[in-house]
């Protein structure tokens, strides 16, 4: 009888064991895939802006692009006017602080508009911010365009060395690709990056755009009419 008690009492201790076994190995694997999981997402982020960061920008651009195929899709280009005259008079920190305030207000002025699902902010480079706006016309990304570059400005960010303003201003970039445009999604974003190069050339702190690569227009306040000029 106790010899029977004995082999019982090891067998649940056995069955005990094993259990806290599976469990501390559940637990293990729990969290080894939340560490990937957060892994995952830091490495996706731009450390200082808490953005997408580049690699993410492309990753998503790649992924709306086939399912936008039948449905308009446009991106935006935005770069600081003068950030190189900035950091030499303020110093690269206020210029990180700057970068994480014109970051935000991005973010903010679009989310105003759009479902914050339905589009991407991330930091392109340096003093660069792109967004990709999916499903999006011509006009609609205008509008959203300016109200970043508006957003801006409004932070009223001190900028003595500036050429066009007495505080920190943005320059954009817009292209936009509908489903009859034959256009590759590096062509879109060559097509964005025209459009902000022709803003700086024409005076910096204004949205210029282009939806095919031999049409564009530009303005440094939102005009509906402006896309038949």
């Amino acid at each position: 009888m106790r010899q029977r008690f004995n082999r019982n009492s090891k067998t649940d201790l056995t069955i005990l064991s094993l259990h806290q076994v599976i469990q501390h190995q559940n637990q293990m694997l729990q969290q080894l895939q939340s560490e990937n999981k957060e892994l995952k997402y830091l490495a996706n982020l731009d450390e200082l802006t808490r953005l997408a960061n580049r690699r993410k920008f492309y990753a998503y651009l790649y992924e709306e692009w086939e399912k936008c195929s039948e449905q308009s899709l446009s991106v935006i280009i935005c770069d600081v006017d003068f950030f190189k005259a900035y950091n030499d008079t303020y110093g690269h920190l206020a210029g990180d602080v700057t970068l994480k305030q014109i970051a935000e207000a991005i973010q903010k002025a679009v989310q105003e508009i759009l479902d914050p699902n339905s589009f991407l902010v991330a930091r392109y480079g340096g003093e660069e911010f792109a967004v990709i706006l999916p499903q999006l016309e011509t006009e609609q990304a205008l509008e959203i365009a300016e109200q970043i570059r508006s957003h801006v400005a409004a932070l009223k960010i001190p900028h003595k060395q500036s050429k066009v303003s007495s505080c920190v201003t943005l320059s954009l970039g817009v292209a936009t690709r509908k489903p009859e445009d034959k256009l590759s999604p590096l062509e879109l974003l060559m097509n964005a990056d025209k459009s902000l190069y022709k803003a700086k050339s024409k005076g910096r702190n204004r949205v210029v755009y282009s939806y095919l690569q031999h049409r564009s227009c530009e303005t440094n306040a939102f005009c509906s009419c402006c896309e038949s000029a």
